[in-house]
């Protein structure tokens, strides 16, 4: 995942979760993907509505005062929450 250079948004997330090895051959997501448009929206919402939690947005902190790549440090949605597993 880390070496797909990807920047995480709701268009580039919609098409991993669509078939994910499609997108990122080599990942460890084993997951055929979700076929269904609106579970994919749904779930895209989902993950943006948790990633607002205070739990998130201390671990992001978190995350952003160590060294980071630069497109982490931009605020992009190309990292997630290690305790929540959201993305970010």
């Amino acid at each position: 995942m880390k070496k797909s250079r990807i920047t995480w948004n709701d268009s580039t997330l919609d098409r991993f979760l669509t078939k994910p090895l499609k997108m990122v051959p080599c990942t460890a997501m084993t997951n055929d993907g979700v076929a269904d448009p609106k579970d994919r929206a749904d779930l895209i919402a989902y993950l943006k509505h948790a990633n607002e939690t205070p739990e998130c947005a201390k671990q992001v902190q978190s995350q952003t005062q160590k060294e980071q790549p630069s497109y982490i440090a931009r605020g992009h949605l190309g990292h997630r929450c290690i305790d929540c597993s959201m993305w970010q």
